[in-house]
């Protein structure tokens, strides 16, 4: 087993969670996959966890203003299923475009992506 590796994460959970990110056909699709994956996989306090949200961020620190358009526009379609008063399109971009700024801004460590 990898170390950071939840003990629950099994190979035929990798399999599967390949298998929807090869049916990915959008930024937005394979990067809320990618962040569940992670989150599922990975003991975030560990390297490799560290490493797995690092590059999470340099997912949404290289994405286009259509990219995170697309984001938002998903994110907000699966809120207003679950619980139509969180938030809008318009807000989820909004914040998307300011979470962006700042990571651009602190900047990722090559450390950090190493591992």
């Amino acid at each position: 087993m990898e170390k950071g590796v939840h003990q629950v994460w099994t190979p035929a959970l990798e399999r599967h969670y390949n298998l929807l990110l090869g049916g990915c056909k959008t930024f937005a699709e394979r990067h809320l996959t990618m962040l569940l994956r992670d989150v599922l996989k990975y003991d975030l306090r560990t390297k490799a966890g560290r490493r797995a949200a690092a590059q999470g961020k340099l997912r949404l620190v290289t994405a286009t203003d259509d990219e995170l358009t697309e984001l938002a526009t998903l994110e907000a379609e699966i809120w207003r299923r679950d619980k139509p008063f969180l938030t809008t399109k318009a807000e989820r971009l909004e914040s998307l475009f300011q979470m962006r700024d700042h990571l651009r801004k602190q900047g990722i460590k090559k450390t950090e992506l190493v591992g």
